[in-house]
């Protein structure tokens, strides 16, 4: 577990470099990729890939998830948005063929706190502070 008070700034982990697998979490950056590449194409996302996105996170879908893997670029992807959030114990699970991935607490906490504040790189606040629908994150 890793916490971030924001009205002091202080920072508490609980085994915060304990690694495990978080499929939701993955998504999450998935959908993160999939911003990222429309936005490097020029545009926004896709009403196809919206709803996908959308799907992803409500109802964490694997196959949404499969499909945004894809469109914006695999295992390569995620691990360049990892690298560039600052995720450094964020990898593959070199047994896995698919989108499984070791994560920490403090990986987890500062992809949340990069979204929150609308700062995951190459994409603009917007992209990067809505839902996949434009709402802002509750």
């Amino acid at each position: 577990m890793a916490l971030r008070d924001r009205r002091s700034n202080t920072t508490y982990d609980f085994n915060g470099s304990c690694s495990s697998q978080s499929a939701s979490m993955a998504k999450v950056t998935i959908v993160l990729m999939a911003l990222r590449k429309a936005r490097q194409d020029g545009g926004t996302l896709s009403i196809e890939n919206r709803a996908l996105a959308t799907k992803a996170i409500e109802n964490s879908n694997n196959d949404a998830a499969d499909a945004l893997w894809a469109y914006a670029g695999g295992p390569d992807a995620y691990a360049k948005l990892a690298k560039d959030l600052g995720m450094a114990n964020t990898k593959r699970d070199p047994s896995k063929d698919f989108w499984s991935w070791t994560w920490t607490p403090l990986d987890q906490r500062l992809l949340l706190e990069k979204i929150v504040s609308g700062s995951p790189p190459s994409t603009t606040t917007t992209a990067a502070g809505s839902g996949a629908d434009g709402r802002r994150p509750g």
